[in-house]
């Protein structure tokens, strides 16, 4: 029989002090940016990558933190509605008890996806199969806006109390189950709301050339990360049963290497998908500008295709992408890129010695994420 004062949390809790979970976290977060940040590079045949840079604790948290949103957030809505409905009294197996956490989650997703990976071109771009051709600042403005307030007058609605002069929400109360046209109302608020989702949701697919191609890659690491958290709960489930036996000793040695092997498929996922299209002023390694390098002479004989038809010396470099830089040497793209989601072809690298100055140009057509993806 278990008793709920065994239970490995308030063991972990008891055992572990809160500032070694709190060193344990950070340490994760920045192991996670490493891992990352080394699959990307090592992809591209750069095999020195530098242990200690406040880069990798970026990337971590932007990778820990899309994980646990995307794992979190559903899980959450679901559990809510299915709270609410049963602190109310309303039954749960209706068809419109997946509707709400399904646009509640499809509105966070939207709010983390323009946070993240939007960058100032995306949000100028324009769908031209609407009357006036909206910019997608526009179209986002609108869905945030309209879907913002009907989320907030549906469950107002539902929960509504009217007594004598004195209007409040009242949780354990469902007006929709008492009252025919409190349940039309609330029905057709809802299914206003996921018009909207479903309608925004077909504009962005079509609004943005490179989002098919991202969601493609993307499946993979989602699938990943849903079969790891199943996995991690079924895991935690079994150890709470099973606390007092041995049987939660031999969970844990099976259990941790299947945690570290999805966490590692994980990470690779992560970083075939998202990690290069997240901008890297965000902790991605999408480039938000091109750079041109003033070096000494004789520093890209390997790579004369990079440099300007400029007679003399010092010698200027034409605009590149920045790979990866170290102590000893910065890498360079040294073909145009034709898709960032494709093969980004060779990589040049340039010693810092040889470097005179460099000059950043900002990228303002969007760059080879969707401009490129347009014309193909």
């Amino acid at each position: 029989m278990n008793d709920s004062t065994n239970s490995p949390t308030l063991e972990l809790s008891r055992v572990v002090p809160l500032s070694a979970l709190m060193a344990a976290l950070a340490s994760f977060v920045y192991v996670s940016g490493y891992l990352t940040h080394s699959i990307y590079v090592r992809n591209r045949g750069i095999l020195h990558v530098e242990l200690v840079r406040s880069q990798y604790i970026e990337s971590g948290l932007t990778f820990v933190a899309l994980t646990a949103f995307l794992v979190g957030v559903p899980y959450l809505a679901i559990s809510l509605t299915i709270a609410a409905r049963r602190k109310a009294g309303t039954p749960i197996a209706t068809p419109f008890v997946w509707v709400s956490p399904f646009i509640n989650t499809n509105y966070l997703y939207a709010v983390l996806f323009f946070a993240v990976f939007i960058t100032r071109p995306d949000w100028d771009h324009v769908a031209p199969f609407l009357v006036g051709e909206p910019r997608l600042a526009t179209i986002a403005t609108t869905y945030f806006i309209v879907q913002g307030v009907l989320l907030l007058v549906t469950p107002a609605l539902r929960h509504l109390q009217v007594e004598r002069s004195r209007i409040r929400v009242q949780p354990d109360v469902d007006r929709s189950v008492s009252s025919r046209g409190y349940r039309w109302a609330v029905n057709s608020l809802r299914t206003a709301s996921l018009i909207v989702t479903l309608t925004f949701d077909y504009l962005l697919l079509h609004t943005l050339p490179w989002l098919p191609n991202f969601l493609r890659r993307a499946v993979y690491y989602i699938l990943c990360v849903i079969v790891l958290s199943i996995a991690v709960r079924v895991l935690w489930g079994w150890l709470r049963t099973y606390s007092n036996s041995q049987f939660s000793l031999r969970l844990l040695f099976l259990g941790v290497p299947f945690f570290l092997s999805f966490y590692v498929i994980a990470a690779t996922t992560y970083t075939f998908a998202l990690y290069r299209n997240i901008p890297t002023s965000r902790g991605g390694r999408y480039p938000v500008a091109q750079a041109i390098f003033l070096v000494e002479p004789n520093s890209l004989t390997e790579a004369a295709g990079l440099l300007q038809n400029v007679a003399g010396s010092p010698i200027r470099t034409k605009p590149v992408y920045v790979v990866e830089e170290n102590t000893h040497f910065i890498y360079i793209l040294t073909e145009p890129v034709g898709n960032w989601f494709d093969e980004l072809g060779p990589v040049h690298g340039l010693r810092r010695s040889d470097i005179i100055s460099v000059n950043l140009l900002p990228l303002e057509s969007g760059g080879p994420r969707w401009s490129e993806a347009q014309s193909r």
